[in-house]
């Protein structure tokens, strides 16, 4: 109970001492940056940024795999901050991860993902022709996309239900059935189709369009998170604790938002929901916290018609991500 109550306390002053920017609109899309002048500098690395170093890995688990979990090494010396939503390219299959994690520094575990790319199940090779000893298979990447809005606050909500039942990583999972029939819907509705089933298809045929919203709705300073409004309805909170976190993360959840912004029915789904602010509910909000995988703690909320889910590590706030599912 005592873990409870700091976590409440914890999110909810994070969450007051933001101050609200002025909005700015691409389509029927607006964001509100959330600042915070005081924010500390990161004390990780992101998952693009140890990438791109050469110290954090992603793996099957073992030879075979297994289609809910995957394997991360982290060589480097700072602990690695991963995503809820974040999208992994390649190994047998794409996935997405199921929840914000805190990968500690000179670590290896396993983490929970959701496959989001149903049609195949084998390593992508760059060197077809040869021998399979020989291939060079393409190593597990970031996408520039985490999982659209719709689907992630979706995705939340049965990882949610599933931590009720345990702790360990067996009990962090999504509905993989209804994520794959939430990507179907969405293709047809997008009117797009992948061979193999893949959500990141979607995006890159509607990519010329997401941009537009990129470019447009840019980060300002001391902007630490966003407040997502369609419809002039607030969907979704995103916050962070550091600006830096935030500008690498915002270009992919701005797609993220923009690819529920350019799906008609989607729009007219969320433009029937009630206007609350989101942040007072939020603050109000009973969160139930549990140990993270990982560094850190869970806190989860799904009551008053939002579903959220925040990481803090050393009674800090990393990352809370809400969705309004009223």
């Amino acid at each position: 109970m005592a873990q409870q109550s700091v976590a409440t306390q914890v999110i909810a002053t994070a969450l007051h001492g933001v101050q609200r920017g002025g909005p700015v609109s691409e389509g029927e899309l607006s964001m509100i940056p959330l600042l915070n002048t005081a924010a500390d500098e990161a004390k990780y690395l992101t998952l693009e940024e140890a990438v791109k170093r050469g110290g954090f890995t992603v793996k099957e688990v073992g030879e075979s795999g297994t289609v809910p979990e995957l394997r991360v090494m982290n060589s480097e010396a700072l602990p690695v901050f991963i995503l809820d939503g974040e999208q992994l390219l390649g190994v047998k299959q794409n996935r997405i991860v199921n929840l914000s994690l805190m990968v500690p520094a000179k670590s290896e575990m396993v983490i929970p993902v959701t496959c989001v790319e149903r049609g195949r199940w084998s390593h992508q090779s760059h060197q077809p022709h040869q021998s399979r000893q020989s291939h060079r298979y393409d190593p597990c990447r970031p996408s520039e996309n985490v999982m659209y809005a719709e689907a992630r606050a979706s995705k939340m909500e049965q990882v949610t239900a599933s931590m009720a039942r345990g702790t360990t990583v067996q009990y962090k999972r999504a509905d993989q059935g209804a994520v794959w029939s939430s990507i179907d819907a969405k293709s047809r509705r997008m009117r797009s189709h992948s061979s193999t089933d893949a959500m990141e298809t979607v995006f890159r045929d509607h990519e010329t369009r997401l941009e537009t919203f990129v470019k447009r709705l840019t980060p300002v300073e001391d902007q630490v998170g966003a407040i997502f409004v369609a419809q002039g309805v607030e969907c979704g909170v995103e916050l962070f604790d550091s600006v830096s976190t935030w500008t690498a993360s915002m270009p992919r959840l701005v797609r993220s938002w923009a690819m529920d912004a350019i799906d008609d029915q989607r729009l007219e789904q969320l433009g029937r929901r009630k206007s609350l602010d989101m942040i007072d509910r939020l603050c109000s909000g009973r969160w139930k916290a549990s140990p993270a995988l990982g560094l850190g703690w869970d806190a989860r909320l799904n009551e008053k018609g939002l579903t959220a889910g925040a990481l803090l590590v050393e009674e800090q706030l990393v990352h809370v991500a809400a969705f309004d599912r009223s």
